[in-house]
């Protein structure tokens, strides 16, 4: 059972990262089609501090998944507690490009 738990984080992680990796390159790209604006702009770099947790957090649930072998009574809340941390930065990331947004 923990074979599959484990086989599942990491193919849907894959497709996660995927995903992640073309928000980054049209985020780059927006943010390079008005620099002025977005390279002054306090909630423009508190965002991309959030987006730099988020990437951070994916870290460490990829090394979770990895090592849950090893930390079978540690390895759920581990994840559990990963995975809730991503939901809040992705929505704050969210909250925070609709402010954005607005803002520029």
């Amino acid at each position: 059972m923990l074979a599959d738990a484990v086989a599942y984080l990491q193919r849907s992680h894959r497709i996660v990262i995927s995903a992640f990796v073309v928000i980054v390159i049209t985020g780059l790209l927006m943010a390079l089609a008005d620099v002025e604006t977005y390279s002054v702009s306090t909630l423009f770099w508190t965002k991309m501090g959030l987006v730099a947790l988020l990437m951070a957090n994916g870290g460490f649930l990829t090394m979770a998944g990895r090592r849950a072998g090893q930390l079978e009574s540690r390895w759920p809340r581990r994840v559990i507690a990963a995975s809730a941390i991503s939901l809040i930065l992705w929505l704050a990331i969210v909250y925070a490009s609709s402010w954005l947004m607005v803002a520029a």
